[in-house]
């Protein structure tokens, strides 16, 4: 039977070719990580059971409301002017003139104040609006598109007098995807690999707990790179595994080789000192 004793004992028998393995399992993750990783991430959610929330949206979806359109608000902002001042209404209108030119391909349609005359879309001061801007096609073909979207907000929210904001879950996922390619890829994986080492250093002496970190999050990160060629992956998943793969690695580490240190201090042989530590401390991290 395989458990956390057997594997310490058979482990500090044979710790070259442990060794070896690991090193390969780590240059090979590398290499498949940086040949494959991010050809198929998703930004859409799914519910793998069946609850009754989740069986009620689907009955909603089929019967009733059809497919869930994803939306974008824009929020359009002046200190200055309010809805009936025209220099509020031409700002919006030449905004929302510019977001209909992306019809169809990018937006299915946009909704404003000055078309709707919907109070829900001013404020109680009248200082702010939104605009609801339906994307086209789905989240994710709706966050390969939503650049444009940022792009119009970021010109028209540059002129004075006025702020334009964007938020909307094709905005968000297109801002999280920026921040996973700062994460996985140089300079931002080697700035966040140097700050992990530059701090755990400093409370450990060990590099022990540093290098078994990172081998502890680079291994899946290479093995999620070769699933998300059959299935597509969650942009949040390889952040998620950096950062616990790390940490964890580097935490659960470092009390295991604190409990075999303590088991040497008390005049216990090297190897029965690692299958009493894999038999307490490694079983409780499993």
């Amino acid at each position: 039977m395989v458990s956390p004793l057997t594997l310490a004992r058979s482990s500090a028998r044979r710790p070259k070719i442990v060794v070896a393995l690991w090193t390969f399992a780590f240059i090979l993750s590398i290499g498949i990580a940086g040949g494959f990783w991010g050809k198929e991430i998703t930004a859409e959610r799914v519910v793998l059971i069946d609850t009754e929330s989740n069986t009620a949206d689907k009955l909603l979806e089929e019967r009733f409301r059809g497919p869930r359109p994803v939306t974008e608000i824009v929020v359009v902002q002046s200190d200055t002017y309010t809805i009936v001042d025209s220099q509020f209404e031409a700002t919006v209108q030449n905004l929302f003139f510019d977001l209909a030119a992306l019809v169809p391909e990018v937006v299915a349609g946009v909704s404003q104040y000055y078309h709707s005359g919907s109070d829900y879309q001013v404020s109680d001061s009248g200082h702010s609006t939104i605009m609801s801007v339906t994307m086209t096609g789905t989240l994710d073909e709706a966050r390969a598109n939503v650049s444009s979207i940022i792009d119009l907000v970021r010109r028209h929210g540059g002129q004075d007098e006025f702020t334009v904001l964007v938020i909307g879950e094709a905005s968000i996922a297109d801002r999280v995807e920026d921040l996973v390619y700062l994460v996985m890829e140089p300079p931002g994986s080697i700035l966040w690999v140097l700050i992990l080492v530059l701090l755990f250093q400093l409370v450990s002496a060990s590099r022990l707990p540093i290098i078994i970190g990172f081998v502890s999050a680079v291994s899946p990160v290479g093995a999620s790179a070769l699933i998300e060629q059959v299935f597509p992956m969650s942009l949040f998943s390889y952040t998620i595994m950096l950062t616990t793969g790390v940490a964890v690695g580097i935490i659960s580490t470092h009390l295991i080789a604190s409990r075999y240190r303590e088991e040497r201090t008390r005049g216990i042989d090297r190897l029965d000192a690692i299958e009493r530590t894999g038999s307490t401390t490694s079983r409780t991290v499993l």
